[in-house]
Order: C-alpha cells, then sequence, then structure tokens
C-alpha cells in the first residue's frame, strides 16, 4: 500500500516497524525497570517478527514466532534464533527472578541486533 498524503505508510508492516524501534528505545531507557523492560524488549521482537510476516498482532509465542518467520521465508536458523530469544525473554519476565546488568544488557544487544536483521 502506498503512503498516505501525510507520507506515513499505514501498512501492517510498517506499523510493526515502528513499533519494534519504539519498544527498543522504551526498553532501552527502562533497563532498570524489570517488568516494564523486559515486556518492551518482548513488544520490540514480537512486532519485528510480525513486521517480517507482513501482518500486525500483539503476541506470538516461540512456535508460532518461528513458524510465521519460516513461512514468511526466513532462513532457518535465524528464524528457531528469533523464537529462543522469544522463549528466553518469556522466561525472565515470568520468572519473578531480577535480572542482573550482565543479562540486561545481554538480552537487549540480542533483541536490538534480531530486530535489525528482521525490520532493517
Amino acid at each position: 500500500m502506498p503512503p498516505t498524503t501525510t507520507g506515513i505508510d499505514p501498512s501492517p508492516a510498517a506499523r510493526m516497524r515502528t513499533k519494534a524501534r519504539q519498544a527498543l528505545k522504551t526498553a532501552t531507557s527502562s533497563a532498570e525497570h524489570h517488568d516494564r523492560f523486559l515486556t518492551a524488549l518482548y513488544q520490540a521482537l514480537t512486532a519485528a517478527i510480525f513486521f517480517k510476516a507482513g501482518r500486525g498482532g500483539e503476541a506470538l509465542t516461540w512456535l508460532e514466532a518461528e513458524a510465521a518467520l519460516r513461512a514468511a521465508g526466513q532462513d532457518p536458523p535465524t528464524s528457531r534464533q528469533a523464537a529462543e530469544l522469544l522463549s528466553a525473554i518469556e522466561a525472565a519476565k515470568f520468572s519473578g527472578q531480577p535480572l542482573g546488568a550482565d543479562q540486561r544488557n545481554d538480552l537487549l544487544a540480542r533483541t536490538r541486533q534480531m530486530v535489525r536483521r528482521l525490520a532493517p
């Protein structure tokens, strides 16, 4: 779909790319707030996956994420890495254990790299 007269692309994929980038910014600025940080990482990664799949959405399981990426033509290793990262973010969020600085930095770096790979 072409951009509107305002120059904004209204397609689901474009919205998901914007959402992924905004969520990464939120994660970066809220690293000290465990739940907000992990929620933002989850949102960034799922939005990037939905971007790659060419559709909108809010939530995915790791199995759905891998299947959506594979269906969209993403290579199997990257599809699996994205699914495993999504699983790691969910595990950190629901474990109830606070993340150390190294763990936060690792999850942020891995998510940022995956978002750039899926939604350049």
